[in-house]
């Protein structure tokens, strides 16, 4: 009787402190979630057919000169083929500065977007250090519905941190 009320005991203990090791996983875990959270926060948000267009940062780089915008599209109807046709933006002074690179995804201009599913886009433009705001962002795509047909998307007053 003495062994086995040891033993129950012995379990019990080890019981206890496995299950404190999974709280403080859970914890860890739970905080690295949180801030990826706050990494993906749009700091401007528009939508056009059916697709989210979350704007994350603009950030420019003053050894290359670009300034990148790094969006987060979620489609929110069925999976779909999207492609943009360019980009441009205009800045305080009224200078368009055309899209160099356009990425969806690992892919180029052309990518899927699969339902519900969020894909980090990033478009460079080239330009100087003295851009500090993007007075407009004008997205041109293709309509996914109505191939041949453009759409475009603007994005207003924007600002640019410089690294």
């Amino acid at each position: 009787m003495k062994n086995l009320l040891t033993i129950s005991l012995i379990l019990c203990g080890l019981s206890a402190n496995a299950q404190t090791k999974d709280c403080v996983d859970l914890a860890k875990e739970n905080q690295y979630l949180r801030s990826a959270l706050n990494i993906q926060k749009p700091i401007l948000t528009a939508q056009a057919e059916n697709i989210d267009f979350n704007l994350i940062k603009a950030e420019g780089n003053k050894s290359s000169d670009k300034i990148t915008l790094q969006f987060v599209l979620t489609n929110k109807g069925a999976d779909k083929e999207f492609q943009f046709a360019g980009a441009s933006a205009i800045d305080v002074e009224g200078n368009e500065i055309k899209a160099g690179n356009i990425n969806i995804g690992s892919s180029g201009i052309r990518g899927k977007l699969f339902s519900n599913t969020p894909v980090k886009t990033t478009i460079e433009l080239k330009t100087t250090p003295t851009t500090l705001i993007l007075k407009l962002i004008n997205i041109e795509y293709y309509d996914p519905d109505a191939p041949g047909r453009t759409l475009n998307l603007k994005l207003k007053d924007v600002a640019v941190k410089w690294k």
